[in-house]
C-alpha cells in the first residue's frame, strides 16, 4: 500500500515539475518573441563539480533537469547552442 503512494507521489512530482518547465519556457518565450535564444551547451558535471559555489547551488544544479528545459526551448523557438569556451568574456 505505501508503494502505490510513493509512485503516485514521485509521478505528482514529474507532473509538476513538465509543468514548472512548461511554464517557464512560455513565459520567457513571451518575454522575448521572435529572438533567437542562444543557451550554452554545459555537461552538468561542470554545474556540479567542486569549485567556488556552495553545496546547497550544486545540490540544486543537480536536480534540475537542463536537458528538458534546453529541448522544451527548441521546440518553441528558435535556440542555438554554443560551447562554453569563452562565453563568460564575449558578448554578441
Amino acid at each position: 500500500m505505501v508503494r502505490e503512494n510513493s509512485s503516485s507521489n514521485t509521478l505528482e512530482e514529474r507532473n509538476k515539475e513538465k509543468d514548472f518547465i512548461n511554464k517557464l519556457v512560455k513565459q520567457i518565450t513571451g518575454l522575448i518573441p521572435n529572438a533567437i535564444h542562444i543557451l550554452e551547451d554545459l555537461e552538468k558535471e561542470y554545474r556540479i563539480a567542486r569549485g567556488k559555489t556552495n553545496i546547497e547551488r550544486r545540490k540544486r544544479n543537480a536536480r534540475t533537469p537542463w536537458k528538458i528545459i534546453h529541448s522544451k526551448f527548441s521546440e518553441k523557438t528558435l535556440t542555438v547552442k554554443v560551447t562554453p569556451y569563452n562565453t563568460s568574456r564575449t558578448c554578441l
